[in-house]
């Protein structure tokens, strides 16, 4: 090692190794202690807000879903109700007790009229 390069903090054989400490020594310069923390405090305080800003909505979203998932359980049961009372007033006894209520009678002879030809009356 060259001893003028100790007392100048300088290397004469290696120029390019003076550029990367001169850099260095300017970006410290701009980025001091102070601006540092101040920075890290600011950044710490935004991502702070954000999780509890993004904490808070995950909280609200499970409440809908709770609230919808127990809509959809009470519109199943109501489902199920009207299924049974469907089937209740289509039911063959309850037909007949609705027909005696609306004065209609019961058949007692039927008769079936069917097509035996394929005849056609014209004018």
């Amino acid at each position: 090692m060259c001893g003028l390069w100790k007392k100048e903090k300088a290397n004469h054989h290696f120029p390019e190794l003076n550029k990367r400490g001169k850099l260095l020594k300017s970006a410290w310069a701009v980025f001091n202690w102070k601006r540092t923390m101040m920075a890290l405090v600011s950044l710490s305080i935004v991502f702070g807000v954000a999780y509890l800003m993004q904490t808070n909505n995950v909280a609200t979203r499970g409440y809908q879903i709770q609230g919808l998932q127990n809509k959809i359980r009470d519109l199943k049961t109501e489902n199920e109700k009207l299924q049974q009372q469907y089937v209740r007033l289509q039911s063959m006894s309850n037909v007949i007790s609705q027909a005696s209520g609306l004065n209609m009678v019961a058949v007692e002879k039927m008769e079936v009229v069917s097509n035996l030809g394929s005849a056609v009356a014209l004018k």
